[in-house]
């Protein structure tokens, strides 16, 4: 993949607006980033905090940027956050970094970025042109799904539920850092050891892999649950993890702060080697692919 590749020293774990979810109180940015930096065996989780306050931290990858951007979602502030991370720095983002291979027209994955504006203007516009191109296709649901959506039972990334968060991370988010090869995204775009890399993430499938995973919905928002999956990520870590109090405080207290921190385990437990980052499946350099 790349003879230069180095493991990144510091990873970043990042929940994607999940206002557009169907969350409460629409208009409110809840972008989640979760920081851990990387020494020998240990992973220690130093900041945890929804994407605008990063730009009042001194420490964060862009300290000129400002947290009052004209995007209220929070769409600008992630972007410019991730053009200004270092190069020995990886993060991992949880919303579909592609549409299956049969709706998608284009050869390369870069292509389909580079023609997504011209193609679909919103999410319904986008879940429209999806249904008719499947419907072209041959109808059947299994292409409704990418290959790596398959084995984690997750929805497709046109689906109602989540088609908002595939548009605008796919035009606004990943497009801009691509064409101007700011961030590389394997299995898409080969790693350089000059920039840093992004990655497709999805928490609840690091949990469930790790049998973490709870579908008791009043149980997972309760502090002492968020609470016991710490507690539980620490013992199926393959490292010590180590969590600064103030971040923990943040974790145990909401539901995204949580997943952003399984998210940027997801990071550190696959990019340990060039190889872990690999795929032979042909469709995946289009479709993407989820690292659990």
């Amino acid at each position: 993949m790349c003879g230069e590749f180095t493991p990144p020293s510091v990873v970043y774990g990042v929940v994607y607006d999940r206002n557009r979810r169907g969350v409460a109180d629409q208009g409110v940015s809840e972008t989640w980033v979760c920081r851990a930096v990387v020494t020998d065996d240990t992973l220690t989780v130093d900041r945890c905090a929804p994407v605008e306050d990063w730009f009042d931290d001194p420490e964060s990858p862009d300290t000129t940027a400002s947290s009052s951007s004209d995007a209220p979602d929070g769409r600008l502030p992630l972007t410019t956050f991730l053009a200004d991370l270092p190069p020995t720095a990886a993060a991992g983002i949880d919303f579909p970094f592609g549409l299956p291979e049969r709706v998608v027209a284009e050869d390369t994955w870069t292509e389909f970025l580079r023609t997504l504006p011209t193609w679909c203007t919103s999410p319904a516009d986008l879940r429209w042109r999806c249904e008719r191109r499947v419907r072209l296709v041959d109808g059947s649901s299994d292409i409704r799904v990418r290959a790596t959506d398959a084995p984690l039972s997750a929805l497709s990334p046109f689906d109602d539920r989540i088609v908002a968060s595939t548009f605008f991370g796919l035009r606004d988010v990943l497009r801009p850092l691509v064409l101007t090869d700011r961030v590389r995204v394997p299995p898409m775009t080969v790693p350089q050891s000059d920039r840093p890399f992004v990655i497709e993430v999805y928490p609840a499938g690091t949990l469930v892999d790790l049998e973490l995973f709870s579908d008791d919905s009043d149980e997972a928002s309760d502090p002492v649950r968020r609470e016991a999956t710490v507690d539980g990520l620490a013992e199926a870590a393959d490292c010590v993890l180590d969590v600064d109090r103030t971040a923990h405080e943040r974790i145990v207290g909401d539901d995204a702060a949580l997943e952003s921190l399984v998210a940027a385990y997801a990071v550190y437990r696959n990019t340990r080697t060039a190889a872990s980052l690999r795929v032979s499946d042909p469709r995946r350099h289009i479709e993407g692919q989820v690292f659990v």
